[in-house]
């Protein structure tokens, strides 16, 4: 076994080691899936999601939901 160089990237997460700890991220995860599905031109939302405001969105009711890529970029996110 041979030390190589403090991590910098492992299984997808970007590792950086700051001066008070670590700094991780999956930012390059994120853009690769925003990109996959096509997703460039989506507006952000705030998390949680408002339970309040509903899933409702009256510009969109007449467009079908491909389940599969919606299960495809559902299991992306949380995988």
């Amino acid at each position: 076994m041979s030390d190589l160089e403090p991590a910098r990237r492992f299984l997808g997460i970007e590792i950086e080691k700051k001066e008070d700890g670590f700094c991780i991220s999956q930012q390059a995860y994120i853009d690769t899936i925003i990109r996959r599905f096509g997703l460039l031109d989506a507006k952000p939302a705030k998390t949680p999601l408002d339970l309040q405001g509903g899933l409702k969105n009256p510009h969109c009711e007449d467009k079908s939901v491909d389940r599969k890529e919606y299960l495809s970029i559902v299991g992306s996110v949380t995988a």
